[in-house]
């Protein structure tokens, strides 16, 4: 994640400076800020001692013999996400082909990835509205780090129509969305672990 952030200070870095004084993600900012990593043996060890729950939200690994949660709040207290009333979200109104950031999404049919958007678009979006490229910056950050999502994959429609109003990019419930999709790909990992496996891809923040 620490290349996406060097990635950003060089593309925009005017527009990342006022994304990080949003209270949203701020705390995001300061996970990397601070150099926090995690340890993989640790983890791993997590996934080997689950324990079965049918609760909401909640994870159970056993720790040095005794039984350890991980739910929401343990997320929250880590990543600093807040989890307000669900949001649904409506299709947008038909925005203006200004050559902008909505422009771009319909030319490409609703089909693209942030890597194609570095790549192709880099000197393209220089030329956008400061709005457009603010809404492209919490894209990037949705995406490849709340989301954590993979460069090359094309980004849900449902972020980029999200990005289209602030005020509900500030509202969505980001540490459930965000806890959930790490949750799916931990019991895919978990059910496909053998005694003989090395290593292995664990999705998510």
């Amino acid at each position: 994640m620490v290349r996406y952030l060097k990635r950003l200070e060089e593309w925009m870095p005017n527009e990342l400076k006022e994304v990080k004084k949003d209270r949203v993600f701020a705390p995001i900012f300061k996970l990397f800020e601070n150099g926090l990593g995690y340890s993989a043996r640790v983890i791993h060890s997590f996934l080997c001692r689950e324990l079965v729950t049918y609760k909401m939200h909640e994870l159970w690994f056993v720790f040095a013999r005794r039984p350890l949660r991980f739910s929401l709040m343990e997320f929250h207290a880590v990543t600093g996400l807040q989890c307000d009333a669900s949001l649904s979200l409506k299709e947008p109104v038909d925005w203006e082909d200004d050559g902008g950031f909505w422009s771009l999404v319909i030319k490409t049919n609703k089909r693209i990835s942030m890597l194609e958007l570095w790549k192709k678009h880099r000197k393209a979006v220089k030329k956008w509205s400061n709005a457009d490229r603010i809404r492209l910056l919490y894209l990037c950050i949705i995406v490849c780090m709340v989301c954590a999502r993979d460069q090359k994959a094309n980004i849900p429609i449902k972020y980029i129509k999200l990005v289209m109003d602030l005020e509900k990019v500030r509202k969505y419930p980001w540490r459930v969305a965000s806890f959930d999709l790490l949750c799916e790909p931990i019991g895919k990992t978990r059910d496909n672990l053998k005694e003989k496996t090395t290593s292995y891809v664990l999705d998510g923040f």
